[in-house]
């Protein structure tokens, strides 16, 4: 149920809150607000911090804490049956069906990344796409890989995108985010058409130069807004990448004095290399942290080899600033997080 993940759930921000009546935005009243979607994001808090109660759906960083912001809201269309509808409308006694879609709000996401550089988080999942943004965005998003987490740098996680394209949008290309694809059951990415296990559903993934890494994308399951009970998710590197922001959050629990550029490099460094047999990895330019290849990255994120590599770390002599430090050898226990 949702009251899986409110424990941890922060109040959160709405991005969106100064620009209901701006024309830009597209709503003509603040009465629209009753139409916010909640369902994206819930499923994606779903993957990241579902409580461990036995029942539904299990947080890959359940002991984590999600600081929601909306960037987005849902927006009606209507569809009309041409056999009811003239040239002057909808014949009387008919009826319309309407539908809601997902839209991102430009400006919405750069005070959303702006607040989040002011509330100093670890780790931001950003399960969206924008096909371009303004230079003040970029300096948003730099801001907070140079100057968030008190100097350490913010985590910064993003979706490749689901068109199927070698094209990956211009945020999660840069440099300081980790790109994240999106693989089926068979270890392939989806848009490959090559699987031995399940159907494939109408879910791909985008590549390119800029792809780091993989995770799971199909045949998921987590919590929707509104429902008592855990439901199918379709697919999409939506889902993908929130899986990464849970590894960054296991490995900052451990040592929490990691750079974002540590975290990004750990967990490209420790990416199990999917179909070795299908993908050619090779030495590439600008892509220092192993073989790498252009559909499926570094390869599949593997959270146990990152939690212990980010361990080596704090024992060759990366400190906690906290109460508690590392100076010595660190015992794990493999089945403190499954």
């Amino acid at each position: 149920t949702l009251n899986d993940i409110d424990d941890n759930c922060e109040h959160g921000f709405n991005a969106n809150d100064d620009l209901y009546n701006s024309s830009l935005y597209g709503f003509g009243s603040p009465d629209i607000k009753s139409m916010t979607s909640r369902i994206h994001g819930t499923a994606i808090a779903s993957i990241l911090v579902a409580e461990n109660n036995n029942i539904n759906v299990l947080g890959i960083a359940h002991e984590s804490t999600v600081y929601p912001i909306r960037i987005g809201e849902t927006r009606p269309f209507f569809l009309f049956d041409d056999e009811i509808t003239n040239s002057k409308g909808i014949h009387p006694g008919h009826s319309c069906t309407v539908y809601y879609e997902f839209a991102i709000n430009r400006f919405a996401v750069l005070k959303g990344l702006q607040h989040a550089l002011a509330q100093n988080l670890d780790i931001i999942n950003c399960s969206f796409t924008q096909f371009s943004c303004s230079d003040a965005t970029y300096k948003a998003l730099e801001n907070l890989a140079n100057y968030g987490r008190n100097g350490l740098g913010t985590v910064i996680v993003f979706g490749a995108g689901n068109e199927d394209e070698e094209y990956i949008n211009p945020m999660p290309a840069l440099d300081y985010v980790i790109c994240v694809g999106g693989v089926n059951e068979c270890g392939f990415r989806c848009g490959d058409s090559i699987c031995d296990v399940l159907p494939l559903e109408e879910v791909y993934s985008n590549y390119g130069s800029a792809l780091d890494v993989m995770a799971p994308e199909q045949h998921l399951y987590g919590l929707w807004a509104d429902a008592n009970y855990s439901i199918y998710l379709k697919g999409g590197t939506s889902f993908s990448a929130p899986m990464v922001a849970g590894i960054a959050s296991l490995m900052l629990s451990v040592n929490p004095c990691l750079t974002q550029s540590e975290v990004r490099e750990i967990i490209e460094k420790t990416a199990t290399k999917t179909r070795p047999e299908y993908y050619q990895y090779t030495n590439t330019p600008n892509h220092p942290n192993g073989l790498w290849n252009k559909f499926v990255g570094y390869g599949i994120v593997n959270a146990y080899e990152a939690v212990m590599m980010a361990i080596d770390y704090a024992n060759k002599g990366y400190m906690y600033t906290g109460d508690v430090s590392i100076t010595g050898n660190v015992n794990w226990t493999s089945d403190f997080y499954t």
